[in-house]
């Protein structure tokens, strides 16, 4: 209902244009990156809910379980709609805390795969195979650039 109390088609047009802003959308390039994020993730949270039965931390690690099997199914989806996006069902905010907390996932990765890739280049150890580590650099690149191209656009 509009401020003033009376409803016009202006406020109508209005309020369908704002619901069509608001709902959220990922795009089919950042998909396969945030995929391999959330199977981890859920494979994970799995295997600890099992070890932890009950008390807070279970609860909140099945919260976080339930986000993102409904996340993993939207993107799972058979295609994309006519603009290239996936439909995104799990509330703006729920996406927004797990887009952030990947994101800051792929930052500490980086930052584990740089000074792994640093100790590499001074001199051969028990590190992993150089190729490996740039495969694992360009995944979680790709995972930040996800993010953040996400964020920006729900945050627009």
């Amino acid at each position: 209902m509009p401020i003033t109390g009376t409803w016009s088609p202006l406020d109508s047009r209005a309020s369908k244009l704002l619901n069509c802003r608001t709902r959220a959308a990922v795009r089919s390039e950042h998909r396969e990156a945030l995929l391999r994020a959330l199977r981890q993730e859920v494979h994970a949270l799995e295997a600890i809910a099992d070890v932890e039965p009950s008390g807070t931390l279970a609860e909140s690690l099945r919260l976080r379980l339930v986000s993102d099997l409904r996340l993993l199914e939207d993107l799972g989806a058979d295609g994309p709609d006519h603009r290239g996006m996936y439909a995104v069902t799990v509330p703006r905010e729920e996406l927004e805390l797990t887009l952030t907390r990947f994101h800051e996932q792929a930052i500490e990765e980086l930052e584990l795969l740089g000074n792994e890739l640093g100790a590499s280049a001074r001199g051969p150890r028990n590190l992993m195979p150089r190729d490996s580590l740039h495969d694992r650099i360009a995944r979680a690149l790709a995972l930040r650039y996800a993010c953040l191209a996400a964020l920006f656009s729900l945050r627009s």
